[in-house]
């Protein structure tokens, strides 16, 4: 599909949600980043695609999806490339029943994934609160090699992941989005100013090397 449109902001937990399913399924999308610290999902046409005015949302042309847990269930059902199994809340209704039945259990530890050896919707609900964990400082107190060692090795296997990558990469690069952002608002004059500013460096630069 080619006319899905993501509205997200990179640093929000349930914007990550939307996006590994997206990378996971090799999925191609337009990026529209929606600045939620500066009330960008408050403009009355970002309103009424989501009267609640939170991100995500996700766009067909015809559809609009809210709701992270309903854009990675269209996102399974509709975008057949890639793979993401079951639905998150089968797969943690299954997980939660065999916890409470059998606490001790260890089968299954030597798979990479949560649920074996393919990475699923099950994954992406991990892998995003993992993240927010490590982000906030507290990765040392929940997962190492000594606390948790099985979760932390998972953890680490996370970050070979090139879907986890580019999440991660889009929350690293949002200082430089917020850079381009005020310059697109910034004045054509200011702007323009820059622009003479840089060339006339370049331009002093070569003359002195002469």
């Amino acid at each position: 599909m080619s006319d899905l449109t993501l509205y997200y902001f990179p640093a929000s937990y349930y914007s990550q949600r939307a996006l590994l399913a997206l990378y996971e399924k090799n999925a191609k999308f337009k990026h529209k980043v929606v600045f939620i610290h500066s009330g960008d999902q408050n403009d009355p046409t970002y309103m009424r695609m989501n009267p609640a005015g939170q991100v995500p949302v996700l766009t067909d042309g015809k559809k609009v999806i809210t709701e992270s847990d309903a854009v990675i269930r269209y996102v399974d059902e509709n975008v057949h490339t890639g793979f993401l199994g079951k639905r998150s809340d089968e797969i943690k209704k299954n997980l939660t029943a065999l916890a409470d039945k059998y606490p001790d259990l260890q089968q299954g530890v030597s798979d990479p994934w949560l649920v074996g050896p393919r990475f699923t919707a099950a994954d992406i609900a991990l892998t995003t609160l993992l993240d927010r964990i490590s982000f906030l400082g507290l990765a040392e107190r929940y997962f190492t090699p000594e606390v948790r060692p099985l979760l932390y090795s998972y953890f680490k296997r996370l970050g070979t992941r090139k879907s986890v990558q580019q999440v991660r990469a889009g929350i690293a690069g949002i200082p430089r989005l917020f850079i381009l952002r005020k310059l697109k608002k910034s004045s054509p004059f200011v702007v323009g100013a820059l622009a003479v500013g840089i060339a006339a460096a370049v331009a002093y630069n070569i003359v002195n090397k002469k």
